[in-house]
């Protein structure tokens, strides 16, 4: 079910708790503060919100009691700005002054920014909005910036000494400017605020530099920034804005001119520094410029373009907590148990980016699935979720479950299951002996609507070592490319992998995007 359709049948059914409070929660003595009830936030939906007070109110019934649920929930609300106050329906209903009581303690903690008129009466006019009418203007800023697709993304980018002083340094002035750019973070999900487009692939920005760093180009740093709450997840890369970086790189002058020819291919090194690997893009130039059109077709993009090719030199992602091994539990094939779901066959590997590969069919799933299959059910999102922070439990990159909160961007979740023919989102039929594998992933807390490239690499490094989940999907054996349908398509992906001493390593993963300049200019921004 569509998680608002959800909440708005879990209005309908109210328990008599949740309905006393509502009625109170509404009433003249709440000082017009506006509360939300049964209100989606990003995976979850809450009983009662005041957004403007960033106040969550639940009232639990006795199956809450000791929910470890309950407690990564709150920590994950938490993070995003949230105060969470939990009242029993016992409480609620015997005691319910006691209960108002505590709310209003709370919002008396700070006045929220949402508070209309002062309840002494509708015609006197509080000292907040005596402050917001003197308040001055803000001016806004201008920042160089180009907004490009690459892969099958889309983000701002921007060169480091184009920003304002404050944000040429990681903290929270940098990734305050960003999220404003980006529109976030939006309650309403839209960010029509901003440049994001509402989805993972489009809620992103990049900073580009001259490398300091012998045999590299320039410096790639990636900020998937969150949708509806307050948080920019630097913990990743973005594989398919990894296509982009080198013609932005080659057109913002960052690229010595003396390593661009006139006409052919030009090798950008580039040092990622989320992840601290190398990738090598090959730019078409085309007159002493970057080549962007082309016939080169990417499913997932609806236009043909110029062809990228990009290699991933030695993949294995050096995450903190995994000691910079491809496998960090040591296995290629894990039983991982997850409260709620049961145990699960899963292939956790750092390469490109920290996935955690699960069979489809043991979580009731074929392998063919568009978006719209899971996007919109609650409960599967919520499932999700939980073995993306068993996962990242078991792979030593967060110390508890409510670390996870901290780590939007990774790890990545998907599910394989061995060819069979569907119709992909385009209407574009494929058939099973067109693929090697059947794979779909999650990115921020949805079904990603193609690949996302840092994803397409683990697929290709898994892949290419017998015995993992994705190498017994492709049909098993020794393999250095394979071809996986994802939602929009398929794609193809090789990976060089050499077992040395008993231990795998992967040299190096290699695929094919596009990139595309769409709008260049300023970004424009309040100050301050």
């Amino acid at each position: 079910m569509d998680q608002r359709k959800f909440a708005k049948a879990l209005r309908k059914n109210m328990t008599d708790a949740e309905q006393l409070l509502w009625r109170h929660l509404r009433a003249p003595r709440m000082c017009d503060h506006k509360f939300r009830r049964q209100q989606p936030i990003g995976p979850y939906i809450v009983d009662f919100v005041h957004f403007g007070a960033r106040l969550v109110v639940e009232a639990d019934g006795g199956q809450h009691n000791g929910s470890v649920d309950d407690a990564a929930r709150d920590a994950w609300l938490r993070n995003q700005g949230f105060t969470v106050l939990r009242f029993w329906n016992n409480d609620i209903l015997q005691n319910i002054e006691a209960v108002l009581e505590a709310i209003l303690k709370e919002l008396a903690k700070g006045a929220p920014l949402s508070q209309p008129l002062s309840h002494k009466g509708r015609g006197e006019m509080t000292e907040l909005h005596r402050h917001r009418i003197s308040m001055s203007h803000k001016p806004q800023i201008r920042i160089p910036a180009t907004y490009l697709r690459g892969g099958t993304s889309k983000g701002v980018f921007f060169r480091l000494q184009d920003l304002p002083e404050a944000a040429q340094v990681p903290g929270a002035a940098r990734d305050a400017l960003l999220q404003r750019v980006i529109g976030s973070p939006d309650p309403y999900g839209k960010q029509i605020d901003g440049m994001g487009g509402a989805t993972s692939s489009t809620s992103k920005t990049v900073i580009v530099s001259r490398s300091t760093r012998p045999d590299h180009d320039v410096d790639y740093l990636f900020g998937q920034v969150a949708i509806d709450k307050a948080f920019v997840d630097w913990s990743g890369n973005c594989g398919n804005l990894s296509a982009a970086v080198g013609p932005f790189a080659i057109a913002g002058g960052l690229v010595d001119p003396a390593r661009v020819p006139r006409d052919g291919i030009a090798t950008v090194r580039i040092w990622q520094a989320n992840i601290g690997k190398t990738i090598i893009a090959h730019v078409p130039m085309t007159a002493g410029a970057v080549q962007e059109t082309g016939d080169f077709e990417l499913d997932g993009v609806t236009f043909p373009a110029a062809e990228v090719q990009l290699e991933f030199m030695d993949p294995a992602a050096e995450e903190e907590g995994a000691g910079g091994a491809m496998f960090p539990t040591g296995n290629l094939v894990d039983d991982l148990d997850v409260p709620g779901i049961g145990t699960l066959r899963a292939t956790m590997i750092n390469a490109g980016i920290p996935t955690i590969f699960v069979e489809a069919a043991a979580i009731g799933y074929t392998g063919t699935e568009l978006q719209d299959a899971i996007n919109g059910d609650a409960r599967a999102l919520a499932m999700f979720e939980t073995i993306r922070a068993h996962g990242a439990l078991r792979m030593g990159l967060i110390e508890s479950l409510a670390g996870i909160a901290t780590r939007q961007h990774t790890p990545k979740v998907a599910f394989v299951a061995r060819p069979t023919d569907y119709v992909a989102s385009s209407g574009k039929p494929v058939k099973a002996g067109d693929i090697d594998l059947l794979v779909r992933a999650m990115s921020m807390g949805k079904l990603h609507h193609a690949m996302m490239g840092t994803a397409a690499v683990a697929i290709g490094t898994a892949a290419a070592i017998p015995g993992t989940l994705v190498n017994i999907a492709a049909g098993g054996g020794e393999r250095k490319a394979v071809r996986f349908g994802h939602p929009s398509g398929t794609l193809r992906v090789g990976a060089e992998a050499v077992l040395a001493d008993g231990t795998w390593t992967v040299t190096k993963a290699v695929m094919s995007r596009s990139a595309r300049v769409l709008m260049e200019g300023w970004m424009r921004v309040p100050a301050g």
